[in-house]
């Protein structure tokens, strides 16, 4: 069509339309050409104003490079006075997301409190859904809760696209909160709706998210039913994180199965994404890589590892990601017979870990090395 848009306002509605079906696709390079176009058009017609191009424009280049440069431009649309309200919350959830990612606090509390007095209206789906992502991962976990389950008790008064968009965060969320079981059958529901209306990259957030429900709670088979399932209509290449994700999950079952050929096929591919300035993504590779080694009983782990996996550790304990690296830690400890050390290592972990899911049933066995009693922790 573009041959077609001569005239410039054409030109920019297409565009529009462009970049948010790319995005809604996660084709973020898309985006990115789309929006490269759309900020010339604009740059000509002298528009600076707040848009939701901008935000599609900063989402992409963050997706791809997982590195936060924008993340004070992100700041200044949560509090312009100039921007809608719509906006500003929009750009308040991207920077929490962000926060997520790199461990900064201090901008998930900035970018909560720009739009914390802004009134919320009937139907503001990512006003609530700001809520929800801010408590879980920084804010009260009992708000968090209480937020879910109203968000999840007015889902199907939206729109099928807000409901599937929603569900998924929300059915992570109540994963994170302890509630895994909800989590997983609203992640069910919503897969068998896509399914329905053929809606095959639904198809694949939700059955990889069903998946990772599955795993926290350490039913492994129906796991592995939920991974086969995505893996049929996942697409290769599309950076997103529920791919990312996808490919942890398929790992871990790697290794709970004791098939190293296949967790280093996975894990060669993992290492392709990379990790740009991401915390939780770093702890889970390094905790990943490490814990693959050890599928060789004779693996030991440098000193130099050790260090690095108990800085990530640390990092990590706030962002509902720090199991993979405490498993891959302790068993490092426990092969170099630092038990001491091992149980300073899990008290930290148990006394701060905010994942409220159950936490890994290794943890149960690196506790009994180390003479660990989880009941005073």
């Amino acid at each position: 069509a573009k041959p077609f848009a001569v005239a410039p306002l054409e030109r920019s509605e297409l565009l529009e339309e462009t970049s948010r079906v790319a995005k809604a696709a996660r084709q973020w390079n898309v985006v990115l050409d789309a929006e490269a176009d759309i900020g010339r058009l604009r740059s000509v017609e002298g528009d600076q104003g707040h848009t939701d191009s901008e935000l599609r424009a900063v989402e992409a280049r963050w997706v791809l490079s997982l590195v936060p440069a924008e993340a004070s431009s992100l700041l200044s649309c949560a509090n312009s006075p100039l921007a809608s309200a719509e906006h500003r919350v929009d750009a308040a959830l991207l920077a929490v997301r962000v926060a997520h990612e790199i461990g900064d606090f201090r901008l998930a509390h900035e970018a909560y409190a720009a739009v914390a007095s802004i009134p919320s209206e009937p139907g503001a789906s990512n006003r609530s859904l700001l809520q929800l992502v801010y408590h879980t991962s920084f804010g009260d976990p009992h708000t968090a809760i209480t937020t879910a389950l109203s968000m999840r008790e007015g889902l199907q008064s939206h729109d099928i696209a807000t409901q599937l968009r929603v569900s998924r965060n929300l059915g992570v969320a109540l994963c994170f909160l302890g509630h895994s079981d909800q989590g997983f059958a609203l992640h069910k529901h919503y897969y068998d709706v896509a399914s329905r209306l053929e809606l095959t990259h639904w198809q694949f957030e939700l059955a990889s998210s069903c998946c990772l429900a599955a795993m926290n709670t350490e039913s492994f088979e129906l796991a592995e039913y939920w991974y086969d399932r995505a893996s049929e209509v996942r697409r290769p290449g599309v950076a997103s994180g529920v791919d990312l994700s996808h490919l942890l999950s398929g790992l871990e079952l790697a290794l709970q199965r004791k098939r190293p050929t296949e967790a280093q096929a996975v894990l060669a591919e993992l290492r392709k994404k990379g990790t740009g300035e991401s915390i939780r993504v770093k702890a889970h590779m390094v905790g990943m890589e490490t814990r693959v080694a050890q599928m060789d009983p004779s693996f030991q782990s440098s000193q130099d590892s050790i260090a690095e996996m108990r800085r990530l550790l640390k990092l990590a304990i706030p962002l509902l990601s720090a199991d993979v690296v405490v498993l891959a830690l302790g068993e490092a400890l426990r092969r170099h017979g630092h038990l001491e050390e091992l149980r300073d290592d899990l008290r930290q972990y148990l006394s701060s870990r905010r994942d409220r899911a159950p936490f890994p049933n290794q943890v149960v066995h690196l506790a009994h090395a180390c003479n660990l009693d989880l009941a005073d922790c």
